[in-house]
């Protein structure tokens, strides 16, 4: 019986994979085949320390901040300055919230610092 046009006869059907060729490896995928086909040489080095040290900033810069404070609560405000026994005139409130903001503020410094180091570097 002749076999059918473009099927090759198989001896094992599932048997083992063919061996990788080295420029296939998953590694190439990452660095390029080019640059692995003599090894990796000072240059291959220097990419590969640059993109590990561009994801670490990305992290750095994407890392959610649990103790950032920024956040006023539209109930407290309310029973604060307005629902309260002698309601807090504008330029109180002001004040309050000034001193609020400013007590964020330094408490945020760090963080702030950190993610902007992290804007500049990248």
């Amino acid at each position: 019986m002749a076999e059918p046009i473009g099927r090759t006869k198989q001896t094992e059907p599932f048997g083992p994979p063919p061996p990788m060729d080295p420029v296939e490896m998953p590694a190439s995928s990452l660095l390029g085949s080019r640059a692995l086909s003599d090894g990796l040489q000072a240059w291959d080095w220097v990419a590969v320390v640059l993109l590990f040290a561009i994801g670490a900033l990305a992290v750095v810069m994407l890392w959610p901040y649990y103790n950032f404070s920024s956040r006023f609560d539209v109930e407290e405000l309310l029973s604060q300055y307005v629902d309260a026994e002698g309601p807090a005139t504008v330029t109180e409130m002001c004040r309050a919230l000034a001193v609020r903001l400013k007590r964020y503020q330094q408490r945020n410094q760090r963080i702030i610092r950190r993610i902007r180091e992290a804007f500049q570097l990248a």
